[in-house]
């Protein structure tokens, strides 16, 4: 079945002739799409079958539209791929040179297929998960659309975005562990001319520094903003939580912008396609919580009250400029 839905990158996409009324024309842009992602822990694949973007517009001049996803014919395909081939950098092109009018727009990226049963029943042949053991369980997303947020077309000639996932936030189980649902938040709408990235290393005499085990899990959390008055953290550095669910997170917790689990061999991360702007960085050693959640550690919905920024001097402020990669090393 699954090949109706060829794998190849798109190099055509239909594109919507916007024009004015009469002798008025209206400005455009050539606008692309692109998926990436953000590694999920103990999962050897996600895949989704993406079929359109929908651009939902309040104003008389950018009206609503669908584009397609199609195939190098122009033929409308939905496309099958594996989220977890596109990190640290890489990306998949979608939809290239859709010509859009000029303003806000509200995104939704519409899969297919995938499965809409809260009880883990449902199809894997449009939407699935792997985990290491090879096990193949249903991936949810809500009525086959992620509502992923606002973006806005300029008069630039060119734009392209990057629709970046971040499964450790978006990728939720569910069902009594039987399937997996794929959540908006999470996904991440930034302009890929105006992103640039972080990349370092931790000390691995850091993964069993003080009462940490050294075969608990290990991670650096991203924030965006500085959040320090002479040396000292002004907030808590939180986990990862979903505020639309867990409603009773304190004020002063600071939720992750992204977060990603080390690798026990090896101490090497990155953070890809960031806007432009400072983000505060943070280690820690005991990635386990109240809610541990077998994925990661640390549940995705709900704050786990991870110590984070532990031990207590791995954190620091950096800042990111387009175009360019900033490194920070965490030394013991």
């Amino acid at each position: 079945m699954r090949s109706l839905f060829p794998l190849s990158t798109l190099t055509v996409i239909s594109i919507l002739g916007l024009s004015g009324c009469g002798s008025d024309s209206q400005e455009t842009a050539n606008v692309s799409f692109s998926v990436a992602d953000a590694p999920v822990d103990n999962m050897k694949a996600v895949w989704v079958t993406l079929e359109s973007v929908t651009l939902e517009s309040d104003s008389k001049k950018s009206k609503t539209q669908t584009i397609m996803i199609t195939d190098k014919n122009g033929k409308n395909s939905p496309m099958y791929i594996n989220l977890m081939d596109y990190q640290n950098g890489d990306t998949k092109l979608i939809i290239e040179n859709a010509v859009i009018a000029k303003g806000s727009y509200r995104l939704v990226l519409n899969t297919y297929g995938c499965a809409q049963s809260a009880n883990g029943t449902g199809s894997t042949d449009y939407c699935s998960v792997v985990k290491y053991d090879d096990s193949i369980y249903p991936l949810k997303t809500p009525s086959n659309k992620l509502k992923l947020g606002e973006f806005y077309v300029s008069k630039k000639d060119y734009q392209a975005y990057t629709l970046e996932f971040k499964l450790r936030s978006a990728l939720v189980n569910n069902g009594g562990g039987s399937n997996y649902n794929l959540k908006p938040h999470g996904v991440s709408i930034v302009e890929s001319a105006a992103v640039g990235s972080i990349s370092g290393t931790v000390d691995m005499n850091l993964y069993g520094a003080g009462d940490c085990p050294t075969d608990s899990g290990n991670v650096v959390y991203l924030y965006q903003g500085w959040h320090s008055t002479d040396g000292a953290l002004d907030m808590t550095l939180g986990d990862e939580y979903d505020p639309s669910v867990d409603t009773d997170v304190p004020e002063n917790v600071l939720m992750p912008y992204a977060s990603k689990l080390l690798d026990q061999d090896n101490g090497d991360y990155t953070f890809a396609y960031l806007p432009a702007g400072d983000y505060t960085l943070a280690f820690s050693c005991n990635d386990v919580g109240v809610n541990q959640n077998e994925l990661t550690g640390d549940d995705p919905e709900y704050y786990d009250q991870i110590p984070i920024g532990n031990p207590t001097y791995t954190w620091g402020e950096v800042t990111v400029s387009s175009g360019n990669n900033t490194t920070y090393d965490f030394n013991e």
